[in-house]
């Protein structure tokens, strides 16, 4: 399957990229930080590789047209929830640069997504990072589903079909995708982007009360345009039933028009308003920006702190922290704690019963500080607990946006916090090892080869190309 590159090029870039460069880049040679976007591809589940996908940051620099786009030297596939599994790469040079990607991904029927999001890099971090932190809102997804399970998609689609019309009102025409399985998404444009520490509320006297991070503005966005009666004003149970709820963040994954879903093989396309099939057009995103109110509008729907609340000039923003430094030791910090813990279970076999949640918010918690993908860290939830449900999915989010003080491991399996697990005697066979005398390594956190925020990626890359066998383990 071929697809338009330059169009895709287009689509990544967005309407926001050459402002966003000019900040990161002001001339050729004063690099800020990296501005781009999140991207991912996914090995589709007929082929020998299923399960496998690629997280990666593209980033913009300039050329002498304009804005150029740039993809790591290596773009390496794992597969999540296996640490045993082979990992594999994919050079740019052997295929033809950031076209010869796009080409191949096409090519060989795999997905591709693009953050809904623009992203940043440090300097010094580039192609080190599997992906950057929210840097710009841009993108407002609502996806539609049969969240039943029955594979009604003409019910999804009557739906759809009546919230386009709902839609009109405010934009000139949706942007509106199916996504080859079982969803249609309608995609808005932000009128201008909104960026991290742009939503504040001040005191009298100017001083920061609150910050906001793009997480809970991005969230506000979303349900003002799907509740409020100036927009989509969609009633609950429309929502509970046909709304996607879990896409409601900055860093989510849009799947690209023009590339096949992994699932079923067919192509994610774009729509017309009629839902008719039509050609990937990046400039009808034009058509779909949201009136400059959105940016008043939606403090409506942000949790404003109380006229007595003591948060003078404290940044509430979730930290976005380093996995530790290669000299820390086991049993040094809480987070190789929590790395030997993981593995401790992992080794054993051992599965966690409800105890009623708490381990989910923990790992959650976890998997943040160690800068997990929340796709990884909920295959890791499924690895660890028996039997997990949706509120267990709920708290790991909770401790994932949310992080708090990550406690030690013998907190929570011997101690008497509210989050303690003491029910379980066979945790407290756990010890953590001793350090490794010779090298003082720490063990890697489980999960990290497909995190999508800034982990590092070894110094001389390894592995064998996509499409070559798997090296043969030593």
């Amino acid at each position: 399957m071929s697809v338009d590159v330059g169009k895709v090029r287009k689509f990544i870039i967005g309407s926001y990229g050459e402002s966003l460069l000019k900040e990161a880049m002001p001339d050729l040679t004063d690099r800020r930080y990296y501005v781009g976007r999140d991207m991912r591809a996914v090995v589709p589940l007929r082929h020998k590789l299923a399960g496998y996908h690629a997280r990666f940051f593209a980033w913009f620099s300039w050329d002498t047209d304009g804005v150029d786009l740039d993809f790591p030297p290596r773009i390496y596939f794992t597969k999540p929830g296996d640490g045993q599994a082979d990992r594999y790469e994919l050079e740019l040079e052997r295929v033809g640069g950031v076209d010869g990607v796009i080409d191949w991904v096409g090519r060989n029927n795999l997905a591709l997504q693009v953050s809904l999001s623009y992203t940043k890099v440090r300097k010094g971090q580039i192609g080190r990072m599997y992906s950057g932190d929210a840097h710009a809102l841009y993108l407002i997804m609502v996806e539609f589903e049969d969240k039943r399970k029955t594979n009604d998609l003409e019910s999804v689609r009557k739906v759809v079909d009546e919230v386009i019309d709902r839609a009109a009102t405010f934009v000139e025409e949706p942007f509106i995708a199916f996504s080859g399985n079982k969803s249609y998404y309608l995609i808005f444009v932000l009128p201008k982007p909104i960026k991290a520490g742009a939503t504040v509320v001040r005191n009298r006297i100017g001083r920061v009360v609150r910050e906001y991070s793009l997480n809970e503005t991005y969230r506000a966005i979303f349900n003002l345009i799907l509740k409020d009666k100036s927009y989509l004003g969609l009633g609950s149970e429309v929502i509970s039933r046909f709304v996607d709820l879990q896409v409601a963040e900055p860093k989510k994954l849009l799947r690209i028009p023009g590339f096949k879903h992994e699932k079923s093989n067919r192509e994610t396309t774009q729509l017309d308003v009629d839902l008719r099939p039509t050609d990937f057009n990046p400039d009808a995103l034009a058509k779909s920006m949201l009136p400059n109110s959105i940016l008043t509008d939606y403090w409506a729907y942000i949790d404003l702190p109380g006229a007595g609340e003591r948060r003078v000039g404290r940044k509430i923003t979730p930290p976005t922290l380093q996995v530790q430094a290669s000299d820390a030791r086991p049993g040094r910090d809480k987070v190789s704690q929590w790395v030997a813990f993981i593995k401790w279970l992992r080794d054993n076999g051992i599965k966690l019963p409800d105890c009623r949640k708490r381990f989910s918010y923990l790992l959650g918690m976890y998997c943040r500080r160690v800068n997990m993908a929340e796709d990884a860290c909920e295959a890791l939830l499924n690895d660890l607990v028996k039997n997990p449900g949706s509120e267990h999915t709920r708290m790991l989010r909770y401790g994932y946006d949310k992080p708090q003080f990550l406690p030690s491991v013998y907190s929570f399996i011997r101690g008497d916090n509210w989050y303690s697990c003491t029910e379980v005697e066979e945790l407290r066979k756990f010890k953590v090892p001793k350090p490794r005398e010779e090298t003082g390594e720490s063990p890697n956190p489980p999960g990290i080869p497909t995190s999508t925020s800034q982990t590092s990626l070894p110094e001389t890359p390894v592995g064998t190309r996509l499409e070559e066998k798997p090296r043969t383990k030593s």
